[in-house]
């Protein structure tokens, strides 16, 4: 597992070099030492492949550092890459660049995160708040590169997810270009910034930063994403058991979390008709870096948050991420407000 404190330049070479050693490996073994086995391996290499897409994916959604983000999405390119491999000698072509494609991606994704990192001595989503005000070149490179690891249209990420699936289809291989293809389009807003002020106590730029992270960064994606979106996709937003109520000393959270409520009210009447649908997915307290940095890691105060429902525990992220994976393949749901808080106690 890397480690989120570990030096970004290593992190990243660690990032790409195992995967890229790895498959020379495999092909060395399988297309050239063994070939006559292709028909026995073919299950487990699907299954792993299957299993990499999804987990990878699903967990790179609920962390909120970048490095970790980095590393989670890694695994669900190796998913991609297996694809690729299990489709039979094109598919090992088209698996040569893909691998080129994801690393300078990738590369490049760290090589920013290294010079936020320097700027501002954090690699957390919050670290990034405001970089195209700071850095405006920067931002738009750290832009292009999440779009390709992401494979939205017409970066060479696109480009080479595309051939992947084209491939893989030719060679049979339908169920799991379905399963790739649907996790590549769906949009989840999860990054939040949550400072403790109040009313009465909140710097206007404190406000202003929350919002840039919370509400405006949303819209920037939204503006360039939602146009480019095929039909039955989905547009997810993690909101808060706060996007409908309030607590003291969280204003600028509750604040831009009820402004989220709003954006995924006005997001479902503009995409009528485009086939598109949207959901606000309310998680309580869940294990995360940041409620813990909230509570300054205090472990009588992450007692008390875990009983205050009905369960007596927090919720784990990865019942978040399930959440989020049954709302992008249910659009049943367009315009709702889910709330997962394992029956939170009312006071």
């Amino acid at each position: 597992m890397l480690n989120q404190g570990s030096g970004t330049p290593f992190v990243a070479f660690l990032s790409v070099a195992p995967k890229l050693a790895g498959f020379t490996a495999l092909a060395a073994i399988f297309l050239r030492a063994l070939p006559s086995t292709a028909h026995s391996r073919e299950p487990v290499l699907l299954a792993v492949c299957a299993t990499s897409i999804v987990v990878g994916n699903l967990l790179a959604l609920v962390q909120t550092n970048v490095k970790r983000l980095l590393a989670y999405s890694g695994i669900g390119h190796i998913g991609f890459m297996l694809l690729a491999f299990a489709s039979g000698q094109d598919g090992t072509q088209m698996l040569l660049f893909y691998a080129v494609a994801y690393v300078v991606t990738n590369m490049g994704a760290f090589q920013v995160v290294e010079l936020v990192e320097e700027q501002v001595g954090d690699t957390s989503l919050t670290a990034f708040n405001g970089l195209a005000r700071r850095a405006p070149a920067l931002a738009f490179a750290m832009l292009l590169f999440l779009l390709s690891l992401a494979g939205i249209p017409f970066v060479v990420g696109f480009w080479a997810k595309l051939n992947v699936f084209m491939t893989a289809w030719q060679a049979g291989l339908y169920w799991l270009v379905i399963v790739g293809a649907v996790l590549t389009v769906a949009l989840v807003h999860n990054a939040s910034q949550m400072l403790k002020d109040s009313a009465g106590h909140c710097d206007s730029g404190a406000l202003r930063q929350v919002l840039e992270t919370n509400v405006v960064a949303i819209n920037s994606i939204n503006q360039q994403l939602l146009p480019r979106l095929p039909r039955s996709s989905s547009v997810l937003y993690v909101g808060s058991t706060l996007s409908e109520k309030a607590v003291p000393g969280s204003f600028s959270y509750v604040v831009s979390k009820h402004a989220q409520l709003g954006m995924m009210r006005a997001t479902c009447q503009d995409l009528m008709g485009s086939g598109l649908h949207t959901a606000l997915i309310c998680p309580g307290f869940t294990d995360t870096e940041m409620l813990r940095t909230h509570l300054g890691g205090d472990p009588s105060l992450e007692r008390m948050f875990a009983e205050m429902n009905s369960f007596g525990r927090l919720i784990d992220p990865a019942e978040i991420a399930e959440l989020i994976r049954w709302a992008h393949h249910n659009p049943v749901i367009n315009g709702s407000v889910l709330h997962a808080n394992l029956g939170q106690k009312e006071s």
